[in-house]
């Protein structure tokens, strides 16, 4: 298995950084009930023509991407993705001939690249008013920032510093937040324009995210979850040995990953006040990734990995009002990007990598709901 990881590892290294197949899946399903939860298992099987009954969740259809990497939406069928651009000469790196991956564009009808240049491009975030994109340039785990204007194409460079190749979320207002390698976190404006918020003590900072006038950010060797408000210049230490968070869209609410247990072993997805305190337990296993709300903020995805006897592992959706929970049968085995709704929510994006011919290929689901 660590041979498998160190592969895989370097598949998203390289890559860090259209043919598609739809597939019907109708499905059977079998219910897990848990003291805390009930969870519905979809089961892909052979088309029949019947329809999928899920309760809380219907899945219509799953399409399949192979050889992308998902990234966001530009509508309900408008898609950001990366993928090898073929059209340049591979390069040679570490000793092994590599293609650089670009930005497109897909759609119903195809695929269109959106700045073909010989530098890898990935790591997108299109913004709240899907006027601009958020991407960077890198080289292995080193990476630059670009936001560029999708109508005009015209890209503005946010500076020469590294940023951390997973860094960098748009604020809900249309800014960008992120930190540089030295622990100090900027907002740039879409003309890339960057404004100096603060330094933290430390540059050990990720998962950087603002929420009104509070900076949250998880920082320092212990992993703790910190708050920052940019009015009043104060900083608190909310809570110890966090690995994520997601604020939801309202602001009312975080989803975080936490440490479970002293061993490390075991990680919660819980769901928090602004201030960091626990209100609801969502799920527990080895890793936890991905975690997103939907629009409307009633559900949140997130992709679970269990090392216990008889533990579940793969794409799951909580409803947050019912409490059930729904698993979505695909593969996610190596998968740690981002999940992303659709802006209307009934659509959810996951990217994996899989093993293929000529090493580890990344592979995208789009998931339909009814």
């Amino acid at each position: 298995m660590k041979g498998a990881w160190r592969k895989a590892a370097v598949a998203v290294g390289t890559a860090m950084l259209a043919a598609s197949v739809l597939s019907g899946c109708n499905a059977s399903k079998s219910v897990i009930e848990k003291p805390d939860k009930t969870i519905t298992v979809i089961d892909k099987r052979e088309k029949t023509g019947e329809e999928l009954q899920t309760g809380e969740i219907e899945v219509s259809h799953i399409e399949t991407l192979e050889g992308a990497r998902g990234m966001d939406w530009l509508g309900e069928d408008r898609l950001i993705i990366d993928r090898e651009n073929r059209n340049f000469e591979p390069q040679s790196v570490e000793g092994e001939l590599r293609y650089v991956r670009n930005l497109y564009i897909k759609n119903m009808s195809g695929e269109t690249p959106i700045l073909e240049e010989k530098r890898n491009q990935g790591f997108a975030e299109v913004s709240p008013d899907g006027k601009y994109l958020f991407f960077k340039r890198y080289v292995e785990a080193t990476s630059t920032g670009v936001i560029m204007n999708l109508e005009t194409k015209e890209a503005a460079n946010l500076g020469d510093d590294i940023i951390p190749i997973s860094e960098g979320r748009w604020t809900p207002e249309g800014r960008l937040i992120f930190p540089d390698m030295r622990g100090t976190i900027y907002l740039a404006d879409p003309d890339g324009k960057l404004t100096r918020l603060f330094k933290a003590e430390t540059y050990v900072l990720s998962h950087v995210v603002k929420q009104g006038s509070v900076v949250y950010y998880i920082m320092g060797d212990n992993s703790d979850l910190y708050a920052y408000d940019v009015e009043t210049r104060e900083e608190k230490k909310l809570v110890n040995g966090a690995f994520r968070i997601e604020p939801s869209p309202d602001g009312k609410h975080l989803a975080l990953v936490l440490k479970a247990d002293q061993s490390d072993t075991e990680k919660s997805l819980v769901v928090a006040d602004p201030q960091g305190n626990t209100t609801k337990v969502v799920a527990t296993g080895t890793e936890i990734y991905g975690t997103a709300w939907s629009p409307d903020g009633n559900s949140l995805a997130y992709n679970l990995v269990s090392e216990r006897e008889g533990g579940l592992k793969g794409l799951f959706v909580a409803d947050m009002t019912t409490g059930k929970t729904t698993q979505i049968a695909v593969d996610l085995q190596y998968a740690t990007d981002k999940l992303r709704w659709s802006p209307s929510g009934k659509k959810l994006m996951s990217s994996t990598f899989v093993p293929g011919e000529n090493g580890y290929t990344f592979r995208t689901y789009i998931i339909s709901f009814k």
